[in-house]
């Protein structure tokens, strides 16, 4: 864990940043490296809960207005110095410019990393555009309902033969794209959030895993009001 992120362990979750309005960045990564070789499944459960108060909750209009930065899961060099140490990043969630960083695929809730309820490939390069973007508009968008015990599944398939991404959202997937990025032999995998002054949420993560397979069910999550 690096950045805000702690163990609630009341609640069983990994918070990465809380829902106030400040910079604040939160990195949860995996330190166990596996080969690049094929499919990979990321797969986890994830919330975003704009500040959580009564009047948040009943002003739905506002809590999406306000909802952000955004959440991002990423492949990391673990043979890169200060891989697993540094986690002071840029962007709007602390990926580009991190050490050992190659890209990452973001639930753009702000609208300041591609597009405002937007899943997006982006490389860890700074200066680097847009690999993809693809506009998410069901339901309440990427955010989800603001109850702890409400969770919407992201899985984030990575196949690195063809240099391929897809991204399913609640087990739907919205986004399919390839990626023209050297990708050594070794990875790791860690998710980050960020909020700043204008735009925060409660990023929450559990669940974080590695399969072979993608997974076939899909949750109601994605058509919530």
């Amino acid at each position: 864990m690096g950045g805000n992120t702690f163990l609630d362990k009341d609640l069983g979750r990994f918070t990465l940043v809380r829902g106030k309005h400040q910079r604040a960045i939160g990195h949860f990564l995996c330190r166990m490296p596996f080969d690049a070789d094929g499919d990979t499944y990321v797969k986890l459960d994830y919330q975003c809960n704009p500040r959580e108060d009564a009047v948040w909750e009943e002003d739905k209009k506002a809590a999406n207005e306000k909802c952000g930065e955004g959440l991002c899961v990423y492949l990391v060099d673990p043979e890169a110095e200060g891989w697993d140490e540094q986690f002071d990043g840029e962007g709007p969630c602390g990926f580009q410019g991190k050490p050992g960083g190659i890209f990452g695929v973001f639930l753009d809730l702000g609208g300041n990393i591609g597009e405002k309820n937007a899943v997006v490939v982006k490389s860890c390069d700074p200066e680097a555009d847009v690999i993809a973007s693809e506009l998410y508009s069901k339901g309440m968008g990427l955010r989800t309902k603001q109850n702890d015990a409400k969770w919407r599944k992201l899985e984030v398939h990575f196949n690195t033969d063809d240099k391929k991404v897809s991204v399913k959202v609640g087990g739907k997937t919205v986004l399919e794209t390839e990626v023209a990025i050297e990708i050594p032999k070794k990875i790791c995998v860690g998710v980050c959030a960020g909020t700043s002054k204008t735009a925060s949420s409660r990023f929450s993560v559990n669940n974080l895993r590695f399969e072979n397979d993608p997974d076939d069910d899909e949750d109601d999550s994605s058509d919530e009001e």
